[in-house]
């Protein structure tokens, strides 16, 4: 008998271009072997962490790409790390629109969540994936003014939002 309920499960797939690194440090490209539970972008993948290691830290979701944090109901300017569920991924920008240092194009490979950390002043280092540049440096924290969130290398936007 029929729920009429469609299964979130998918373990087809998805290929990625342009270039990206995983939650390892290492570069990504081609098909990568679907280890994410979701078919949609229902549930949110992306979280900014504010707040060193150990101490009381505010998680805010982030659900779409946006030229100003503030815009989705974020504080500029305080991010120290970032939770990043299987299958999503980000991009980071000090100014916006899309301006200004940028990090590296990163997502989430594996099958369980992941904590991309930037450089200092967050003190995350040991407890995740360092974010880098895309010339290579060390992305500094508690700069981020906009972003770009991404499911399956596809970017999320809301165009009322952004």
């Amino acid at each position: 008998m029929s729920t009429g309920f469609q299964s979130n499960f998918n373990d087809s797939g998805y290929t990625l271009s342009g270039t990206w690194y995983d939650q390892s440090g290492n570069l990504v490209t081609g098909s990568i072997v679907s280890r994410d539970i979701y078919v949609s972008t229902q549930q949110t993948g992306v979280y900014m962490i504010d707040g060193s290691v150990g101490v009381s830290n505010k998680f805010y979701p982030v659900n779409c790409s946006t030229v100003n944090l503030e815009n989705i109901g974020m504080p500029n300017d305080v991010d120290d790390a970032w939770l990043v569920y299987p299958g999503y991924g980000f991009t980071l920008y000090y100014d916006g629109p899309y301006t200004g240092t940028t990090s590296r194009n990163y997502i989430n490979t594996g099958t369980t969540p992941v904590v991309f950390y930037c450089g200092s002043p967050g003190g995350w280092v040991g407890y995740g994936t360092p974010i880098l540049t895309t010339g290579g440096e060390s992305y500094i924290g508690n700069q981020t003014n906009c972003l770009r969130i991404y499911f399956r290398g596809i970017e999320i936007r809301v165009a009322a939002i952004e």
